[in-house]
């Protein structure tokens, strides 16, 4: 067999559907997870989301309006909890799942946290329809928003 016949035979196989080798079939998602949120091939789980039992919500990337990762957010004060409702804007409320927000003991001082610390690792979820959105505390906020991005992107049929 000769180098033409391979080519032309990866070549009637990808014609075929099939792929020639391994780096020509589409790339899996990068997982991301960092105990608060996880992205899967389906959607988000938001761990910590319903108090007291502290159950995870699943949402699917079809029933998801909008994702606002880090400074997208433009929270402010009133509208951060350790966990529970708040209100957002134009109608919509914020649901945050369980996390020390507004205390700073990951550094070994107590004290409260900047506003800009806690925004730049908020993430929010807009579900269709519905006017409640999602909160929760993202670890890695400059790699979870592109890999939420991408999933999004190739779930949705359409841009809004």
């Amino acid at each position: 067999m000769t180098m033409e016949d391979i080519e032309l035979s990866n070549e009637s196989l990808s014609s075929l559907g099939g792929a020639a080798n391994e780096d020509e079939r589409e790339p899996e998602p990068e997982p991301y997870n960092d105990n608060s949120i996880e992205v899967t091939n389906d959607g988000l789980i938001i761990h910590r989301y319903y108090f007291p039992s502290f159950k995870s919500k699943q949402l699917r990337w079809e029933d998801i309006e909008w994702v606002k990762v880090g400074d997208e957010t433009n929270m402010h004060w009133f509208h951060v909890r350790a966990s529970g409702l708040s209100y957002y804007r134009n109608g919509l409320w914020i649901w945050w799942n369980a996390k020390t927000r507004l205390v700073n003991k990951e550094r070994g001082t107590w004290g409260l946290r900047k506003m800009d610390d806690i925004r730049s690792t908020s993430m929010l979820v807009k579900l269709r329809g519905s006017r409640l959105v999602a909160g929760a505390y993202v670890k890695y906020p400059t790699v979870a928003a592109p890999i939420i991005s991408e999933a999004l992107d190739r779930n949705h049929l359409h841009n809004e």
